[in-house]
């Protein structure tokens, strides 16, 4: 076996530090809109209740 120059590790090192940086980067994008989905899904679940609580009579 032949040992790899440092400079071709350094560069494939670099390669796959660049990878992992760009799949974390589109990872946390996914996550923000999961949120700002869910968070939507929740107000508008709020907001129905209220409508919901306005049309029950009061005892």
């Amino acid at each position: 076996m032949s040992a790899i120059p440092s400079n071709d590790f350094t560069a494939a090192y670099g390669s796959a530090t660049e990878a992992f940086l760009a799949i974390s980067t589109i990872h946390l994008g996914s996550i923000e809109r999961l949120s700002a989905l869910n968070l939507n899904v929740m107000l508008q679940s709020v907001e129905d209740l209220a409508a919901t609580a306005k049309l029950l009579p009061e005892f």
